[in-house]
């Protein structure tokens, strides 16, 4: 996963942001992972995967909101690659 500082995110948002569509993007802040940018497709892709997993919502996140539920799955996935 191609890793940029939030500045860098800033100053080339509309190629950042295509590059995202093919492979999740993570922000990062004062060197600390803040953030992914993903395409819409592997959004939907996460998303079916957690609601089949068939656990409750706090059981699969510990009460994180969605979007944390999906930065904490791609980096997992990104750890395992």
């Amino acid at each position: 996963m191609r890793r940029v500082s939030s500045a860098d995110f800033l100053r080339n948002f509309s190629a950042l942001c295509d590059a995202a569509l093919n492979e999740p993007l993570l922000i990062s802040r004062h060197e600390r992972d803040r953030l992914v940018v993903l395409g819409i497709d592997l959004y939907r892709d996460l998303m079916a995967s957690i609601s089949s997993s068939g656990a409750p919502a706090a059981d699969r996140g510990g009460g994180a909101q969605e979007g944390e539920l999906l930065v904490e799955h791609v980096e997992e996935d990104s750890a395992r690659a």
